[in-house]
């Protein structure tokens, strides 16, 4: 789920490509993306406090253009 949202800011294009991002990521990866955490709940507080985008898991090797997609897709866009 988006950052926008969680907090109930809006919904827009951000938020499709957010979720763009998080599927390509699970096809990448074969895991959620933030499924570091326990709960829905604490991924979902970390993913509107946190800056970072979703680790990504080391030994996956990412071309350079699959890390910039999804570091542009994983951009947060709080209007």
């Amino acid at each position: 789920m988006a950052p926008e949202m969680i907090q109930q800011s809006g919904y827009g294009r951000h938020c499709d490509i957010w979720s763009i991002g998080c599927t390509v990521y699970e096809m990448l990866t074969g895991k959620y993306p933030f499924h570091e955490y326990k709960t829905q709940y604490e991924a979902m507080y970390n993913i509107v406090k946190s800056e970072n985008p979703p680790s990504l898991i080391q030994d996956l090797y990412l071309s350079e253009k699959a890390i910039n997609f999804l570091s542009i897709c994983f951009i947060r866009d709080f209007r």
